[in-house]
């Protein structure tokens, strides 16, 4: 009988840069480094954020969120990034703080 390979695949982050994005990070959680890119205000009070991986990560290395400057919008890759990474959670809302 073939033994599994019980290691789960790891993923690359996707990182968006150019001018209609802040940078911030790196966040480091559970010894992975996580970037946000940010992107401007799109007219209705939220900000689109990506949340990577750099450069890898298991089971998910891209989440996108929707941040209003005091919470993030519900949706799938919310609720991913709540029952997988809370504590990564915490730290992204911490780091959300420093585009006021």
């Amino acid at each position: 009988m073939a033994e599994k390979n019980l290691t789960k695949k790891c993923y690359d982050g996707n990182l968006r840069i150019g001018e209609e994005f802040d940078i911030l990070g790196p966040i480091d959680d559970e010894g992975i480094k996580w970037g946000l890119s940010v992107g401007g205000d799109n007219g209705k009070g939220w900000r689109s954020v990506k949340v990577s991986a750099i450069p890898k990560a298991q089971v998910k290395a891209n989440y996108w969120l929707s941040w209003n400057g005091e919470r993030f919008a519900k949706g799938r890759d919310m609720k991913l990034l709540r029952d997988g990474r809370p504590e990564l959670e915490e730290k992204i809302i911490a780091s959300m703080g420093q585009l006021d």
